[in-house]
């Protein structure tokens, strides 16, 4: 057993950082693209000041459109598009997609 938790924490230590990412939210920045891809994903790219994510892309974001409130982030996310305003999302921890950072929450700075 003491062999084992010795392996486990070794390969924690030794584990590369861009899988250890944290979760949080972004800074506020505009959106400078929103479409929708084929697999059902919306795909968002932002100028974001600050994003505490380790994936490579720091200003790429995706979310399924199959989970719930997907159509209310959507809808957000095409009103701060339309209004020309700022965002911010919550990222996971999960980066996927060409290193895109996966995303649940949208926040619009009120104007």
């Amino acid at each position: 057993m003491r062999k084992l938790l010795t392996v486990i924490i070794a390969a924690l230590y030794i584990m590369p950082i861009s899988s250890r990412a944290d979760a949080g939210w972004t800074g506020y920045g505009y959106i400078t693209e929103l479409f929708v891809n084929e697999k059902g994903r919306l795909v968002l790219t932002m100028n974001v000041p600050e994003n505490g994510t380790d994936c490579r892309n720091k200003s790429a974001f995706y979310h399924d459109l199959h989970s719930k409130g997907s159509d209310y982030m959507f809808q957000l996310l095409l009103t701060a598009l339309k209004e020309n305003r700022k965002v911010r999302v919550y990222q996971t921890s999960v980066c996927d997609m060409k290193d895109h950072t996966n995303i649940y929450s949208v926040g619009l700075l009120p104007n």
